[in-house]
């Protein structure tokens, strides 16, 4: 920093013509992207055209509160560049000084994220106050995206609710540690939902939401993200109303989530959610969905209702019966081309195996499951996925196999992986399993294989129990010749009298490495 402020100063002593590169916006903005807020800040001081552009970098967002980026954001400063202001974060606490900032105007602010510090005393003892609620109201024609952190919405909060209905020009809400009444704010919450295009939502408790009338109309949601949510049955059946009526949904995410039972509610109260999944999906061109904790007939179902297919798929803890998996590849294999496999009962080799052998547009597949190599490698079927990028696959010896056949199973592997000219990540965790010990059978210098494997950019070999292999001396050099662009080493380990040799080869070649 202090050496580009020394070199403009004498420049400009000097006489510098103006077309000199630092002269130049557009440089100056690729500069700022290398550099702290702290020294963005010390570069307004050098000149006249560094402040011009360094001031809109430095004043593009704006942090409020105990944890704000810089003690040089005073109210006076704020106040003298809000209209370059287009994200503002606010950590709100009413005994803080946040309250003052918020009564200025920003003229371009676009995103307003709104965090409630974690207090000492319970949590529900909080509530947004009017400042938050009034300045949504004064920039709802501005605001696009909304961020709201660790509050309690209860019968307090029904003018932040109200203003925010309000906000014309709201795209994308996130909650995150939330936690909604419904019997206060349910109305206004799910009309706030149905308008948007990006609903993003992390930890949020929903209680006593209800189906409203206000959700007969089509919804412009395109993007829905759940991740650890709780539901009780009433609020689980108004999120699902809200899925049934956005016929433009391109990406559902459906992560862990927590059904909460009220006294005396039977078990199985999740039937609004797999009804939903299962039969009148209006998403004709859903392009990616992630689904946690299915299971039976209903997994079935939700692949068969999905006859167009989706591009992108993420199965986490998802029972897998036969006829789920015949589902899946029929309604599935001709529009994949990522699959993500995780904690799934049912899972075995010969289902990604036909996963391979089916879908002809794969460009990624994720398997957490250890596979065993005779089924995936040594079939004879052809493998049709050959703008395969990443494979991340834990290949498991078949057990009892001798020498011979560990030797013959790693050439197998290499072999067919060889025939994806395209793969760039390989990760790929391994053991051969005898007498209860794990033996590292992976050779890296097979004639016909690995070697053909050239355009790999990222390498990453474990075993199945995560811990790293060691090649010898002869390997890792004939590794690093063969894959001339590889960036990337995760997992190996080297002889202790080779490690300096390693890491220097590695630094040649500019290749980041991970233990």
């Amino acid at each position: 920093m202090t050496n580009i402020a020394s070199s403009v100063t004498f420049a400009s002593v000097r006489g510098q013509a103006p077309d000199s590169p630092l002269d130049v916006p557009e440089i100056l903005m690729e500069i700022s992207s290398y550099l702290s807020p702290r020294d963005v800040h010390s570069c307004l001081h050098v000149n006249r055209n560094f402040h011009t552009t360094f001031a809109s970098v430095f004043w593009r967002y704006v942090q409020l509160g105990p944890n704000r980026r810089a003690a040089f954001v005073t109210l006076n400063s704020v106040r003298s560049h809000a209209h370059q202001v287009q994200s503002l974060i606010v950590t709100w606490d009413p005994t803080l000084f946040c309250g003052p900032y918020l009564s200025l105007n920003f003229a371009v602010l676009n995103e307003l994220q709104i965090k409630a510090q974690i207090p000492k005393r319970p949590l529900r003892s909080y509530s947004l106050d009017k400042e938050p609620a009034t300045f949504l109201l004064r920039h709802r024609s501005m605001i696009r995206t909304l961020t709201v952190s660790n509050y309690i919405f209860g019968s307090n909060t029904l003018t932040f609710w109200k203003n925010a209905a309000q906000l014309q020009a709201l795209s994308t809400l996130e909650l995150d540690n939330i936690t909604l009444n419904g019997e206060v704010v349910g109305d206004l919450v799910l009309k706030v939902f149905a308008t948007l295009q990006s609903l993003q939502l992390a930890r949020v408790h929903f209680t006593n939401l209800k189906p409203s009338v206000l959700l007969d109309s089509e919804s412009d949601l395109k993007k829905i993200e759940l991740q650890g949510c709780f539901f009780d049955f009433d609020s689980l059946r108004a999120i699902c109303r809200l899925l049934k009526i956005s016929g433009a949904l391109r990406v559902l995410v459906w992560g862990p989530w927590t059904m909460l039972r009220k006294k005396g509610q039977a078990p199985g109260s999740s039937a609004p959610l797999t009804g939903i999944l299962s039969q009148g999906l209006p998403w004709n061109d859903l392009k990616r969905l992630d689904v946690c904790r299915l299971e039976g007939v209903r997994v079935k179902n939700m692949f068969e209702a999905l006859t167009p297919g989706v591009p992108e798929l993420t199965l986490y803890q998802i029972s897998l019966s036969k006829e789920a998996k015949v589902a899946l590849l029929g309604s599935f294999a001709g529009k994949l081309t990522r699959v993500n496999l995780e904690f799934c009962e049912g899972l075995e080799s010969a289902t990604v195996h036909d996963l391979l052998c089916s879908c002809n547009n794969l460009l990624s597949v994720s398997v957490d499951t250890p596979l065993l190599a005779s089924s995936v490698m040594q079939s004879s079927a052809p493998w049709v996925c050959r703008q395969l990028q990443e494979w991340k696959i834990s290949i498991e010896m078949d057990e009892g196999e001798g020498d011979d056949d560990e030797r013959a199973g790693a050439h197998h592997m290499f072999e067919r992986l060889s025939q994806l000219e395209q793969l760039r990540v390989l990760n790929v965790s391994s053991t051969y399993a005898r007498l209860g010990e794990d033996v590292f059978f992976l050779t890296f210098r097979e004639d016909q294989g690995v070697r053909c494997l050239s355009s790999l950019l990222q390498m990453k070999v474990l075993n199945v129990r995560h811990t790293r292999q060691e090649v010898g001396g002869g390997d890792w050099r004939w590794l690093l010749q063969t894959f001339r662009g590889l960036r990337s080493v995760v997992g190996l380990r080297v002889a202790s009298g080779e490690e300096v040799a390693w890491q220097a080869a590695l630094a040649r070649r500019a290749i980041a490495y991970s233990r």
